[in-house]
């Protein structure tokens, strides 16, 4: 092959070798060039170069193209909007499609872009500029597809999938409830989940399964959530550090808060920081306010409401906690309010209020029960603190006061103790001072009942028994007043007493008007009643209670002062005469109560029978019952029967024989015997015959 110099014509069917230098226009089928400058250099290696002659990286100047100034580019211009504009990268050569395994495609139909790659379309931009990954159906800005998870990985570092990801993915469970999730993991596959969000709207942190609206979860016990403030220097006071807010929306009034929490901070110099969290709710008025809070100290505060404890259904209320200006209350709305420490019930209140310390069932107001359960009172005045100490032991119940009482060496001043089987005692300094036996018999000084044990002594039957050991067994003592020291009393009625007068310095026994002075000035008894001495007005006997004997070195003595008689006169001569007749009236005699008790044993006695005296009075035309010597007494009487009585010790009764007495009325009585008894003065009766002598 020659090399051309200068070819002027045109040359056909030319076979050519070397160079061929071109110069104006050079036109071929298929290839027009106009360009003063090479334009196309198709290099020995097949490279096809435009607009220059020098190559670039190996893998990728099969085809380069260079604009010398200006923009450059290459457009790929379509028959029609029915065909597509497409670059191929194919593993093998031939027509069949599947040879492409990446391709870039300009749909003309859509005005859209798809990217494919192993034969298959992996991206497509539509002509609203959104971006779909994995579908061709693209629904948003950015749309990723993929079955079973879509995701979106980011990553950061090096080695074959670099030192950690970040992913966002969309998960098909295979069921009609989907997922979306951000993960994160230093290998694949893309676990655990950061951020889980479920088609029903749940939020997991920390699961991939959250069953609200927002679950955080974890293993190692990390904090869930963290609310961070920043700030600089000192705070003064409480500072909001953030807040979680709940609110109720109404088409109406838009957006209401009834629930907040808020926790609030504060710092003082350096790192001092303390911390609170605040609990808020609205009330009726739908005003936020604050219920509850838990101060820095950990204590729980609860502002104006009611801690209320309600069943799982919140139907019925197990309890309640509240408080007002003066109280404070504990309310169980069940049977039983319980306390429990260290695994164990240790008080219950029951649903009749009885208290229960130690036992599940408690039968009384406070019912304490364990080993030598016991009751402490300590006064804590620090110059005389004392103690009080109620126990029961081996069947006995103590009540002590003292020091150290529940000390292993308490020092017991005083105690009382209840022992098993009724009786009740007093101790001071560990000697016993009195006690209530199982019979109730009082005893102080003594163990057991009885006069004849020392001590003093109060039955249940009311009697009262003192013994002393050669000193007095009882003192009354009235200050101040004379009157009354003791009162005796019959079915409640008063019959007598023991008195202190002013009439004499000695006691008075007796009642109201009746009674005996003992006049130790004068060595005399004398006649008294509350009121004092009592003179000419009181009788010793009467002729139904007579006295027997009466023992004097001298004989009784009347008064015969003329200053205190009037109508004096010398005897008539009827008088005169019954004198006379009276003097021959003495007899001798015997009782027949005498006679009756002693047989013939009985003393003959000598005297007048009043009978016969009233019957001289008569003759004489006198009645005997206007003179002082002839008595004449008329009662009524009835004979009563006391029945015999059997010693009681425990009861504090003693024994009694059988008796009878006679009962006196001094007017007609049903049931009662009329009686008159005749009767002489004999100082009268012998003065009087003395006077016809």
């Amino acid at each position: 092959m020659t090399r051309a110099k200068d070819i002027s014509k045109i040359v056909t069917d030319a076979d050519l070798s070397g160079t061929l230098d071109v110069t104006g226009t050079f036109t071929s089928q298929g290839i027009d060039d106009n360009a003063n400058a090479t334009a196309i250099t198709i290099s020995e290696a097949d490279k096809v170069l435009i607009g220059t002659t020098t190559t670039n990286w190996s893998g990728a100047s099969t085809l380069l193209v260079k604009e010398a100034s200006g923009d450059g580019g290459i457009t790929i211009v379509s028959a029609s909007t029915s065909n597509n504009g497409n670059i191929g990268f194919a593993d093998t050569e031939g027509n069949d499609f599947a040879n492409m395994r990446g391709l870039i495609t300009y749909l003309h139909s859509d005005d859209a872009f798809r990217f494919m790659t192993a034969n298959a379309e992996r991206m497509r931009i539509t002509s609203s500029g959104n971006v779909g990954i994995g579908t061709s159906s693209v629904n948003g800005t950015l749309h990723v597809q993929a079955n079973p998870t879509a995701e979106l990985s980011l990553w950061g570092g090096g080695g074959s999938y670099g030192r950690s990801k970040f992913n966002i993915q969309s998960v098909d469970d295979g069921t009609s409830t989907g997922k979306f999730q951000i993960t994160t993991e230093s290998t694949v596959p893309s676990s655990p989940e950061l951020l889980t969000i479920t088609n029903a709207g749940n939020v997991g942190i920390g699961t991939s399964s959250p069953n609200s609206r927002l679950t955080s979860a974890s293993t190692d016990g990390s904090v869930g959530f963290s609310i961070h403030r920043t700030f600089s220097g000192d705070v003064s006071g409480e500072t909001t550090i953030g807040g979680l807010d709940f609110t109720l929306t109404d088409t109406a009034t838009s957006n209401q808060i009834v629930s907040r929490i808020s926790p609030v901070g504060s710092a003082g110099t350096g790192d001092a920081f303390a911390g609170a969290m605040r609990f808020y709710t609205a009330g009726n008025d739908g005003s936020i306010a604050e219920r509850m809070r838990i101060d820095s100290s950990g204590d729980y505060l609860f502002l104006g409401g009611t801690l209320r404890i309600k069943d799982s259904g919140n139907t019925s209320q197990r309890g309640a906690i509240y408080g007002d200006a003066s109280s404070f209350h504990i309310n169980a709305g069940v049977n039983n309010l319980i306390a429990y420490s260290a695994g164990g019930e240790r008080m219950r209140i029951d649903s009749s209020g009885n208290v229960g310390i130690g036992t599940t069932s408690p039968s009384t107001l406070l019912h304490l029960k364990g080993d030598n359960a016991t009751i402490l009172l300590e006064d804590s005045s620090p110059d005389d603190a004392r103690e009080a100490s109620l126990f029961v032991q081996a069947g006995d119940l103590f009540l002590r006061a003292g020091n150290n009482l529940s000390s292993g060496s308490p020092t017991v001043d005083a105690q009382l103790v209840l022992i098993d089987g009724g009786t009740l005692t007093y101790q001071q300094s560990g000697t016993e001072r009195m006690r209530i036996d199982s019979s109730g018999n009082l005893l102080v000084g003594k163990t057991a009942s009885g006069s004849a044990n020392l001590g003093g002594e109060i039955r249940p039957s009311g009697s009262i028994l003192t013994t002393s050991d050669g000193g007095f067994a009882a003192v009354f003592n009235r200050e101040n007043s004379h009157g009354e020291i003791i009162r005796l009393k019959k079915d409640d009625a008063t019959i007598g007493g023991l008195y202190s007068s002013p009439s004499v310095t000695g006691p008075f026994f007796g009642h109201i008007n009746v009674g005996l002075a003992m006049y130790h000035v004068g060595n005399s008894i004398l006649p008294s009643g509350t009121g004092g001495l009592r003179d000419n007005a009181i009788d010793l006997g009467n002729s139904f209670n007579r006295f027997d004997d009466i023992y004097a070195t001298n004989s009784t003595i009347q008064t015969s002062d003329r200053n205190e008689k009037q109508d004096i006169e010398e005897l008539s001569e009827a008088e005169q005469r019954v004198a006379v007749v009276a003097k021959g009236l003495m007899r001798k005699f015997r009782w027949i109560d005498s006679v009756a008790e002693k047989g013939d044993n009985a003393r003959t006695h000598f005297g007048i029978i009043a009978q016969d005296l009233q019957d001289a009075f008569t003759a004489e035309g006198l009645d005997a019952g206007d003179y002082a010597m002839f008595t004449s007494t008329t009662c009524w009487e009835k004979e009563i029967s006391v029945d015999a009585v059997e010693a009681d010790e425990e009861n504090g009764i003693e024994a009694q024989e059988a008796y009878t007495y006679r009962k006196i009325a001094e007017e007609a009585t049903e049931g009662y015997t009329e009686r008159t008894r005749l009767g002489v003065r004999y100082n009268q009766l012998l003065a009087f015959i003395i006077s016809a002598i």
